[in-house]
């Protein structure tokens, strides 16, 4: 699976670090973060590295983290890809278009995830891409086929009424804004990845979901 934002040093890392620490086993998971418009090799902000520094696989993610580009050779083996607005989602999409259906950003697929997977759910997920589908490629599936089924929240109301508030799906990049809205926006990218880790853990826990492969046509 890959997290990505916009540099990768501040949204995405924060996301794979508060994922590593919520599954119940890193190891076994295969994760990234990435950057859709990275174009060197940077270290997480100041303020995103102290935020996971205080613990010590925080420390040493944020010690060692590098920012590195989201390219299809890195995208297209990945069973799901959360972006971090709906703007990098739709730039997944336009670069490796077999990834659209198992690509989200991290809100929307835990607005998605919110409630369990059924037994039916998961049987139309492989009729349609196999029958030994299963793992996270699975869930992705199911996540994709709830979209247009479960609702999203509307934007607020701007400050000005011909503009809308920011998209509730999204997780928007605070680098330019004071230091409370950075916070705020790492906090969030935090809260979501931990959110999903627990709905995916909860998902692959279910009997027969944890492995499998990705969808034919990936």
């Amino acid at each position: 699976m890959a997290f990505v934002c916009a540099a990768n040093v501040c949204r995405s890392p924060v996301m794979e670090v508060a994922f590593r620490q919520t599954v119940r086993d890193a190891t076994a998971w295969d994760i990234v973060s990435a950057g859709t418009q990275v174009t060197r090799a940077d270290r997480m902000c100041a303020v995103a590295a102290r935020h996971v520094g205080t613990t010590a696989v925080g420390a040493t993610f944020a010690a060692g983290h590098r920012s590195r580009a989201a390219t299809p050779d890195l995208l297209r083996s990945r069973d799901i890809v959360l972006g971090a607005t709906v703007a990098e989602r739709r730039r997944l999409a336009v670069l490796v278009p077999a990834l659209r259906e198992r690509t989200f950003t991290v809100r929307e697929a835990v607005l998605l995830g919110a409630e369990e997977a059924t037994i039916d759910e998961i049987a139309a997920a492989r009729a349609v891409h196999g029958a030994d589908l299963s793992g996270l490629a699975l869930y992705a599936a199911v996540l994709d086929a709830r979209r247009g089924v479960v609702p999203m929240p509307e934007p607020s109301r701007g400050i000005l009424p011909w503009r809308a508030g920011p998209d509730p799906r999204d997780i928007t990049d605070r680098h330019t804004s004071r230091l409370a809205r950075h916070h705020g926006a790492i906090r969030l990218a935090e809260s979501s990845a931990q959110e999903f880790a627990q709905q995916a853990q909860r998902f692959l826990d279910m009997p027969g979901n944890r492995r499998g492969r990705r969808p034919s046509h990936a």
